[in-house]
This record gives C-alpha cells, sequence and structure tokens, in this order.
C-alpha cells in the first residue's frame, strides 16, 4: 500500500492507474495527488488528482480525466474524487493559479 499523509492506495488501485496511463500514454504525462489529504487534512472531504496531458484535443481533454475517475470510482465509490486535467503548456504557464500549490506538495502515481 502506497501511503502519502493520510491518503493511501492499494496496490491493485496503483495497477490500475499505472495501467490506464499506459493505454495513454501518448496523452498522459503524469498522474498526480495533491490538495487536503496530502497535506494531512483529517477529514478531507474528496482525494484532488490532476491528469497531466499532452497533445491532446479538446474531447480528449475533457474525456481522459473523466475515463479515470471512472477507473478510480470502481474501489472509492462516487463523490470522493475531483480528477481534472491539465494540459502541459498550462501547467507551466506562471498564471496557472494551482500550479505552485500542485508542484510542492503533489505526489506521483506513475
Amino acid at each position: 500500500m502506497w501511503k502519502g499523509s493520510l491518503v493511501s492506495f492499494t496496490s491493485a488501485e496503483l495497477e490500475r492507474i499505472r495501467a490506464f496511463a499506459r493505454e495513454h500514454s501518448d496523452r498522459i504525462l503524469d498522474i498526480l495527488v495533491y490538495g487536503s489529504t496530502v497535506r494531512g487534512r483529517r477529514a478531507p472531504g474528496d482525494l484532488d488528482v490532476l491528469v497531466v496531458l499532452r497533445d491532446v484535443t479538446s474531447q480528449e481533454y475533457v474525456d481522459i480525466p473523466y475515463r479515470l475517475r471512472k477507473v478510480l470510482e470502481k474501489e472509492r465509490g462516487e463523490g470522493q474524487l475531483d480528477v481534472k486535467g491539465v494540459k502541459t503548456e498550462e501547467f507551466l504557464d506562471p498564471n496557472y493559479l494551482a500550479r505552485t500549490r500542485v508542484l510542492i506538495e503533489a505526489y506521483s502515481l506513475l
């Protein structure tokens, strides 16, 4: 089991995440967990996951994070996940508001 603060993933969950990333390896640069659970909040409302995407169409920008959410919901249930996508160029833009926080606290799941 992987643990970062209060966040834990079973080895089966990590394998599903990694398999999903391999299926979309031409589009996914990384999958990160960040937010209140990583910071150690005792009762976080959800688990924040960021999918860093490269060379995606507008449809893939929406579909890939949605499909990853569905993979994770199989074990964690609905309503406990906040899965977002960000294009590499957006993530590297200093004006991207979440950039600094994600860079400081995020853990890669890959």
